[in-house]
């Protein structure tokens, strides 16, 4: 459109200039500068005379074209500059509407449709020799690189002695965090050795559970923690015998409990308080001192249980009993919502010898941990209410170690 304007406009300045004459004699009609044929008597010399204006005519409008073709091609260039500019300008606009389209859009979100929170997820992405921690692979002992693909594996699982298998295991920065099934599942039996046949009364140290907490006064009187797991619960439950017992003000939408000998205690645990499908204090005790019903799942906390539906998950004194703790951690952070809460009570071991324990040590607490794990795992959540005391376990030889009660919310 603008072209044909331009063109337009010229054929006007054309005809306003007299560049396109009507005619020759039109043009040379009148014109002063002709002599005329009386005042020479020559009408040679007055042809010669009007070929001359007609050449210095000429001439002069060739001038005169050049220039306007030159201001032509100026205003021609100077309008393809500006529409180039107004579509780029237009372009950015539109850039802009999307922009602020989408900053102003409701967010929406389901369990479903929640992010993937590590590069790793779900998928093998650690080659079947580590394991996806929330935001990294963590080698198996020999395994390198970033996702676990190079290096040449221990055959750690094959070593007889179980203070050197354990020790083959272990990761100078991690710590012992992962060890073969056959040596966990020696583990829970242990363990289930340990609790079988025990009555009501039991707590599996939950006074210190709860002294690490201060009592979990971080909570509101009255609050209402939700959707609520605790993974690897034993066969007594710290939700009971120390989070209720110090806080029986607290209310739950849903309580889930899981452990991977969970149904081992029911069995053969006569004071295992979930027995019934509801939490007691004590035998028979009607509420307010009964809360339930309680969902009970026999599973490793290494099973993908849950996918971001939980509000507050309690884990304490867990790991030690894991077959892999990277993956028990990777579930803890996946089975929380954004903003859910976790309370951790765990240990870590930065000085220790599996050779300085005797065979049932070993036997009962495979995983020693370091601190650097627990640090790279709590740097996913904000912290709420944290306790750090160097310990000693009697029951051990007298070992030291250091334990950690974290409450904090998923970032």
């Amino acid at each position: 459109m603008l072209y044909v304007l331009l063109f337009i406009a010229f054929g006007f300045i054309l005809v306003a200039t007299g560049i396109i004459p009507k005619s020759k004699a039109d043009h040379l009609k009148g014109d002063s500068r002709i002599p005329s044929e009386s005042s020479h008597g020559n009408s040679r010399n007055v042809d010669n005379f009007a070929r001359d204006s007609i050449k210095d005519d000429a001439t002069q409008k060739t001038l005169k074209i050049t220039k306007l073709e030159q201001g032509l091609h100026t205003a021609v260039t100077d309008a393809s500059r500006a529409i180039t500019n107004t579509k780029k300008l237009e372009e950015k606009v539109e850039r802009l509407e999307s922009l602020v389209q989408a900053l102003s859009a409701p967010t929406k979100m389901t369990t479903k449709e929640l992010p993937t929170e590590s590069f790793c997820g779900e998928n093998d992405a650690c080659n079947g020799r580590g394991t996806c921690m929330i935001s990294r692979c963590f080698c198996d002992p020999g395994a390198t690189g970033s996702t676990c693909s190079e290096g040449s594996l221990h055959q750690c699982e094959n070593i007889a002695g179980l203070a050197e298998r354990l020790t083959c295991w272990r990761n100078p920065t991690w710590g012992t965090s992962k060890v073969d099934v056959s040596t966990w599942k020696a583990a829970l039996r242990s363990e289930l050795g340990v609790w079988r046949g025990m009555g009501v009364g039991s707590n599996d140290h939950s006074d210190v559970i709860k002294r690490g907490f201060s009592n979990y006064a971080t909570f509101l009187r009255g609050s209402n923690l939700g959707n609520y797991a605790e993974l690897g619960c034993g066969p007594f439950t710290q939700t009971l015998t120390s989070l209720l017992s110090a806080r029986p003000d607290l209310t739950f939408t849903n309580i889930t409990l899981t452990d991977p000998n969970l149904a081992n205690y029911v069995r053969d645990v006569p004071g295992a308080p979930y027995i019934t499908g509801m939490l007691r204090l004590s035998a028979g005790s009607p509420p307010p001192n009964a809360w339930g019903p309680v969902h009970l799942i026999t599973a490793g906390a290494e099973e993908p249980i849950f996918n971001g539906e939980l509000d507050t998950v309690l884990m304490t004194n867990v790991l030690e009993h894991v077959q892999n703790a990277y993956a028990v951690l990777h579930q803890l952070h996946r089975a929380l919502r954004p903003g859910g809460i976790v309370m951790f009570s765990e240990h870590w071991w930065d000085d220790f010898s599996y050779f300085e324990q005797v065979e049932e040590n070993n036997k009962l607490h495979p995983v020693r941990i370091r601190k650097q794990l627990v640090d790279f795992f709590l740097s996913h959540f904000e912290k709420m209410y944290e306790h750090i005391e160097d310990r000693i376990r009697q029951e051990e030889g007298g070992v030291r170690y250091t334990g950690i009660s974290f409450i904090g919310r998923k970032k």
